[in-house]
């Protein structure tokens, strides 16, 4: 009889275990001692804000003595009364794949030294049904970019339920787009997306280091300010080409791209930069850091929208075609000098209806300044000819 209870006890604990990720990284990224990590949270989320009410936030996920601070300044926005449901996105550190991944079906919730956070399964099971969300289960067991930001809603949002979407590497801008749609029917009051994101990741560990100094940490500090204002401007075409081709090592660009395409076509609303940081600030050493920002967006969720298709160009303004031009050269700025050129160029106000419209186009590179024999002689000519793509996308891939 003592066999068969203790065989009993020990199925049950088991299938109960089987129903919660435990935590990975509790003890690491941050403490493991429940009544600390409490203090801790409440303490870097007790800060004042303008900005309450966020529906949507991008936040870090590094260790919390580096980034807490940062993502306690866009935690503080939510309104703990209101949201009921998170849907968490990330990037997926330890497993390649395209789309995106879902816990598997036999979890309802993930734990922390806090307790556990229930899974909202209606939501997940609704997602399951596309062919997007098919990526790897198991990728969830080791990852910790969306386990860090649990206790911060432990906190701030106890009563909201979670849906943890990894996204894989291999995602391009149109599953991001499909995904981005996917999601749309969960959004309402209640609801808010939550991005897990580093920014910049520049030193020799990150096999990334295009600046050095002595002015480092201001080129650092203002690539992340520029890359994040692309993303708080509901600017996906900005952000998905500023990081492409700066190569910025942004390790959440995937589900930043996702959380854009939902800003774009299913969100009324503005988003503002809260801060900008970096590991340097703690540390000490600019050589190897990496960058983190907060990111609020306030305003309400709507039925997704597409933007018209565009139209062929027939003929450009010199005023067109100037915007063009300087469109090309902060693209050469961007891929040779890694720096935030291209993002600042869509920062500005340009004619948005010509830059979607449909044409090819050539960019030539002429010489100049250090020998006086070859001045304004034909060094490059690349080109697109066919007119199947917007023409600001044909001139930054002929500038490339």
């Amino acid at each position: 009889m003592r066999k068969l209870l203790l065989a009993a006890l020990i199925t049950t604990s088991t299938l109960a275990a089987a129903g919660t990720r435990p935590a990975a990284v509790a003890g690491a990224f941050y403490t493991d001692n429940p009544t600390q990590l409490r203090a801790q949270v409440e303490e870097m989320v007790a800060v004042e804000s303008t900005e309450t009410g966020s529906l949507a936030l991008v936040v870090p996920h590094a260790d919390f003595i580096y980034s807490g601070a940062v993502a306690g300044k866009a935690f503080a926005t939510l309104d703990s009364a209101k949201v009921r449901r998170v849907i968490l996105l990330g990037p997926s550190h330890f497993r390649a794949f395209r789309g995106a991944a879902l816990p598997a079906p036999n979890l309802d919730a993930f734990a922390t030294p806090l307790g556990e956070v229930q899974l909202d399964t209606e939501a997940l099971a609704m997602l399951r049904s596309s062919s997007d969300f098919h990526g790897p289960t198991e990728a969830h067991a080791p990852e910790y970019c969306l386990e860090v930001e649990l206790p911060f809603l432990q906190v701030v949002v106890p009563k909201a339920r979670i849906v943890p979407v990894l996204l894989g590497n291999r995602t391009d801008r149109e599953d991001a787009r499909r995904i981005a749609r996917t999601l749309t029917p969960l959004l309402d009051g209640s609801t808010v997306v939550v991005v897990s994101s580093d920014f910049t990741h520049h030193g020799d560990r990150y096999r990334w280091t295009p600046f050095s100094e002595p002015d480092l940490e201001s080129q650092l500090l203002h690539l992340g300010q520029v890359t994040a204002g692309r993303l708080a401007a509901a600017d996906p075409q900005g952000f998905y080409s500023q990081v492409e081709v700066s190569g910025d090592t942004v390790c959440g660009a995937k589900p930043s791209i996702v959380l854009a395409e939902l800003l774009a076509h299913a969100f009324d609303g503005s988003g503002k930069v809260l801060d900008v940081a970096n590991s340097g600030d703690v540390s000490g050493r600019w050589d190897i850091s990496v960058t983190y920002a907060a990111v609020a967006f306030r305003g309400s969720w709507k039925a997704w929208h597409d933007e018209p298709p565009g139209s062929p160009v027939a003929e450009l303004t010199e005023s067109q075609g100037s915007q063009l031009i300087s469109l090309a050269r902060a693209t050469l700025d961007s891929y040779l000098l890694h720096d935030g050129s291209l993002g600042e160029w869509y920062a500005a106000p340009h004619d948005r209806e010509v830059l979607r419209g449909l044409a090819g186009a050539f960019v030539t590179l002429k010489n100049t300044g250090r020998r006086a024999e070859r001045e304004g002689r034909l060094r490059a000519c690349m080109g697109v000819v066919e007119a199947d793509q917007p023409v600001e996308d044909a001139v930054i891939q002929a500038a490339v």
